[in-house]
């Protein structure tokens, strides 16, 4: 699929939402994952969020960012938590275990959803996370993020690389904002587009731009502010987020050069992400993506 065979126009969209499946639906391999964690020594009766973290933090960063916007943000218990576009959890566990925050994650993705709520289920923090398997835009039903007249269901949504995938960002942000409770916020950790011109494809979440929908600053700000949502703080976090591709791509070339003939999986694996995360380091320093921390408060 090209980005000029299809422009759709929202998560609904059969196409996109198809598309998007495919994309992460590697990522969503629970017998993977358990044979990494026995090749590092790890017992699954002692796991911990940094112990999957090289799998389920599907973003820039990983981890590390992770635990950096948590902070940025301010994150701390009792905050209920609505993480939308939740991939396979790590965010949501993360702030539950670290931070002791309710967390309900919604994920378009039924084998990211399946595969995320098992690996809740191995650190037992099914009391704090809650997995819901729903398009995050519209579908409403037996999911319960209808929008209530008194908005007191969540403290903070959390948008972490999702938005890059949604084109109707109005409706997005309409749909946090139905979320939220008053003087609750909205947190994007997300990519913008730079003014350096279009990206250079395939990149982490797109192979040929067509998963790809970026926003300016100004936009951005724009359409927050038509749901009734003020944008606050925004910061453009190029040098950190430079540093860790720069970083893991290097330990990506050395692992593949310590790979076993044998090892056709996770060489094709690691050889498709350092060219991408090659043209992500490209687009970085030519300006065409910015990465960013950014955050809008109801009412």
């Amino acid at each position: 699929m090209t980005a000029e065979q299809t422009t759709p126009k929202t998560t609904t969209d059969r196409t996109l939402a198809k598309a998007l499946v495919a994309h992460w639906a590697a990522r969503a391999d629970l017998d993977f994952i358990q044979r990494d964690l026995e090749r590092r020594g790890k017992d699954r009766a002692r796991l911990t969020v940094a112990d999957l973290a090289n799998h389920d933090q599907l973003h820039a960063g990983q981890l590390t960012a992770t635990r950096d916007f948590a902070a940025w943000v301010g994150v701390h218990d009792p905050l209920r938590v609505l993480d939308l576009g939740a991939g396979l959890g790590g965010a949501a566990r993360l702030l539950a275990a670290e931070h002791g925050c309710p967390v309900v994650a919604v994920e378009l993705s039924a084998p990211l959803h399946d595969c995320g709520a098992e690996l809740t289920r191995w650190l037992n923090l099914g009391h704090l996370v809650e997995h819901r398997c729903a398009d995050l835009l519209t579908d409403t039903s037996g999911v319960g993020l209808q929008a209530h007249e008194d908005r007191s269901d969540f403290d903070l949504v959390w948008l972490q690389h999702v938005d890059m995938h949604v084109p109707d960002k109005g409706a997005l942000y309409a749909r946090a904002a139905s979320q939220l409770a008053q003087g609750g916020r909205v947190v994007w950790h997300d990519w913008l587009a730079g003014p350096g011109g279009s990206p250079h494809y395939p990149v982490v979440w797109s192979d040929g731009g067509e998963l790809s929908f970026l926003t300016t600053p100004e936009a951005l700000r724009a359409d927050a502010q038509r749901t009734g949502l003020t944008v606050g703080r925004l910061e453009v976090i190029t040098e950190r987020t430079h540093g860790w591709f720069s970083r893991t791509h290097g330990g990506l070339r050395r692992a593949l050069e310590k790979l076993p003939d044998t090892a056709v999986r996770r060489r094709k694996r690691y050889t498709s992400l350092a060219l991408r995360m090659e043209n992500v380091l490209r687009n970085l320093d030519e300006r065409r993506l910015l990465p960013f921390y950014g955050e809008a408060i109801l009412g």
